[in-house]
């Protein structure tokens, strides 16, 4: 009893003293709260059951070990994408290929053996990560890096194994929802 009596004793006082709603301004004399005067908003996680619970944090938990790989593999395909706008369409016809050949070297020198190590699962997650950074679906990235025949036995081959397909673009609203939700909630975008 004296428990609770101390506790809303608090909540009152606390209440009496100027209230400032998360994400507004603070007008008093000290200016000292936080991040100049701008109080935190913080998101809080509800789960309906201790089951969606452990699958949202597994699923947080693969997002967040690849994705360093995807923006690693995202922003080398961007600079290598860059270097081609530069050049004229000739030059561009001709350095394509080498280009793409020295981003997939340098991805592969650096994650190779880190790769091999992933889920099934990961993996989805990852080419969907890769998607989301290039803006280019598995299917299209392969097709560039390799040829059409080896993006088409790859998307097969994710299809009947992995029960997925590279040609499905990232859908931030939709499908994808989860990840940009843990993508935002973990800080990394």
């Amino acid at each position: 009893m004296k428990k609770k009596l101390i506790l809303v004793g608090l909540i009152v006082s606390c209440m009496a003293v100027n209230p400032v709603k998360a994400g507004e301004q603070y007008t008093g004399d000290d200016d000292k709260i936080y991040n100049g005067g701008v109080l935190p908003t913080y998101v809080c996680l509800g789960f309906s059951s201790n089951l969606k619970k452990r699958q949202f944090f597994k699923r947080a938990k693969m997002v967040l070990k690849v994705w360093p790989y995807a923006n690693v593999a995202g922003n080398r395909l961007q600079v290598a994408e860059n270097e081609l706008a530069k050049m004229n369409i000739e030059q561009r016809k001709v350095n394509t290929n080498k280009y793409y050949k020295i981003a997939e070297n340098e991805i592969k020198a650096e994650f190779d053996k880190d790769m091999r190590k992933l889920s099934s699962r990961e993996g989805q997650i990852l080419i969907k990560l890769i998607d989301r950074q290039c803006n280019r679906t598995g299917y299209g990235l392969i097709k560039d890096l390799r040829n059409g025949f080896t993006a088409w036995s790859y998307n097969q081959f994710a299809k009947i194994f992995c029960g997925t397909n590279l040609k499905r673009k990232y859908d931030p609203y939709g499908e994808d929802e989860d990840i940009e939700f843990i993508l935002e909630y973990y800080n990394l975008i």
